[in-house]
């Protein structure tokens, strides 16, 4: 938060979940590498399928919503470009309940990278590492999307419509220079170095098969935009939190009925007024953004590393 702004994106309203099966210890800053979908993520590892699975207590955003779902190959590519984004950001606690997946209402499972406060961009050069250890198959599009980055802040081409560098550092929101340095460095390691090195290895290893579907993964582009803020968006304290694009049952229509507008996004997440209700007691996974804040968070010590 010291670092980067970041986008703030509209919040999915239902229940979204704690993805505890990929983390150690429930709430700990620690992912699980004994699960099956981390050795997915890593080229050394097996290459995922395209079977149907789920995760443990994920259920739909709404009763009666359909279990969810998801292709392996799918949830191991999102779970990857959520890692590769927290890398770069220097982001130590996605595994203390910023680890999140939903199902939208026809029954696919998405992961959600939630409440990035936690991110430093100029610290964290520990858990850079571990994160070189976590994941090293990528997503082909993100991977070329960052090799374009890193030319531009380069001064060799321009990227996502920006010419000028100073432009694009002031649309994402970078707040201190060091940071924004610190940034270049850390992408530069991933695409000049680590990357290629990985590609010698493994070769097509490295990268997950073409998507078919053409989907992007949910919750995974907030933190390098392609465009420029809105005007008058307002930032709140622990910025660079990201919420995805809404996922909401489309209205039905009535005959003669005057056509239906479509309420505008906004760009921070406002209360309903359905939440001044009381709530029933929730589960230890299950999530509400309105939620009283959570109490400071000490960030761990990455002493203990998983393979």
């Amino acid at each position: 938060p010291t670092g980067i702004l970041g986008i703030y994106r509209e919040r999915i309203k239902g229940k979204k979940y704690f993805a505890q099966s990929l983390c150690y210890g429930g709430e700990e800053a620690k992912l699980n590498t004994e699960a099956s979908l981390m050795a997915r993520i890593r080229a050394n590892g097996p290459k995922p399928t395209d079977k149907l699975i789920s995760l443990p207590g994920v259920k739909g955003l709404r009763p009666g919503y359909p279990k969810p779902v998801a292709k392996e190959s799918e949830l191991a590519r999102q779970l990857s470009i959520i890692l590769v984004i927290d890398q770069l950001m220097g982001q130590w606690d996605r595994c203390m309940g910023n680890l999140e997946a939903i199902g939208d209402i026809n029954g696919r499972l998405q992961l959600l990278a939630r409440d990035n406060g936690g991110a430093d961009v100029n610290d964290g050069w520990e858990w850079h590492s571990l994160h070189q250890r976590w994941v090293s198959r990528y997503d082909r599009l993100l991977m070329d999307n960052l090799r374009s980055l890193n030319a531009f802040l380069k001064g060799r081409a321009q990227f996502a419509g920006y010419k000028d560098v100073n432009q694009w550092k002031t649309a994402v929101g970078f707040r201190k220079e060091s940071a924004f340095k610190t940034f270049k460095r850390k992408l530069e390691l991933l695409v000049e170095k680590q990357v290629p090195s990985l590609e010698k290895q493994h070769g097509a290893g490295v990268y997950f098969e073409a998507k078919a579907d053409g989907v992007s993964p949910a919750g995974t582009t907030a933190a390098i935009p392609a465009a420029k803020p809105e005007a008058g968006a307002k930032s709140e304290a622990g910025a660079n939190q990201a919420a995805t694009a809404k996922h909401e049952p489309a209205a039905k229509s009535e005959p003669a009925a005057k056509p239906a507008t479509v309420a505008k996004p906004v760009a921070v997440a406002k209360r309903d007024p359905e939440d001044a209700a009381p709530r029933a007691k929730k589960k230890n996974n299950e999530r509400d953004d309105d939620a009283p804040p959570k109490k400071q968070r000490k960030k761990p010590e990455p002493a203990t590393t998983p393979d």
